[in-house]
């Protein structure tokens, strides 16, 4: 296995003080999405809209995942790629009305905040159910842009870096000179393809190993002190 640094405060710091901008994936380090509103269930509403329409998702696909349901439905039709994506939007955007808050999350924004440099959300999410958490939370004013998903497209969520470079130049930053912090195999990929620094955070432990395996700069099982 890689080695990789794991909650080593020391490196965390250097990574937060020699960034030019943070971004940070909205699903796992900001809140979690899903946590009182099961993905499960809104994925089950996509493919039933699929099988209506008298199509049926390719036995490789991952029918719990809406996010995947959302690729393979765009594949099948244009139509359905666009009844896929308003089915997702509506419900994310519920269920960031009763997302759990990550702990630790506010208090790293405050400090990034503080220091001057911006701060960009980037997600596979829609940017909308973001806007409405960040407004409802408090933290809209930590933030200076919100990339979500191209909902014309989304196979430029990541692991495809298109989402990390619309972010960074929205904020005026070469995207080499970011640091992402995000929860999925997709975030450190996509930082990798762009050279920009990334910690993998994940609070369970089934998840750190398959994320150590890709050797983020830094593991953080935790975001608070």
């Amino acid at each position: 296995m890689n080695h990789v640094p794991v909650d080593d405060t020391a490196l965390f710091r250097r990574l937060f003080d020699d960034a030019d901008a943070l971004l940070l994936d909205f699903d796992g380090p900001v809140c979690s999405v899903f946590a009182r509103y099961p993905a499960s269930g809104i994925a089950a509403e996509m493919n039933t809209r699929i099988q209506a329409a008298g199509r049926a998702l390719p036995p490789e696909v991952d029918a719990t995942g809406p996010h995947t349901i959302l690729r393979a439905a765009v594949d099948l039709s244009p139509e359905l790629g666009r009844e896929a994506e308003a089915i997702l939007r509506a419900h994310e955007i519920e269920a960031v009305q009763s997302a759990r808050p990550t702990s630790g999350i506010s208090e790293l924004m405050a400090s990034w905040h503080a220091t001057g440099r911006p701060l960009a959300i980037v997600s596979n999410n829609t940017g909308d159910a973001i806007e409405v958490y960040l407004a409802t939370g408090g933290l809209g004013g930590y933030v200076d842009h919100v990339q979500g998903r191209d909902p014309h497209d989304p196979n430029l969520m990541k692991p495809d870096p298109y989402l990390l470079r619309q972010a960074a130049s929205a904020i005026g930053v070469d995207v080499r000179r970011c640091l992402l912090i995000g929860d999925s195999d997709a975030d450190v990929l996509a930082a990798q393809a762009v050279g920009c620094l990334v910690i993998a955070y994940a609070t369970r432990e089934a998840n750190r190993a398959p994320l150590r395996a890709l050797n983020p700069d830094l593991l953080l099982t935790r975001l608070s002190s």
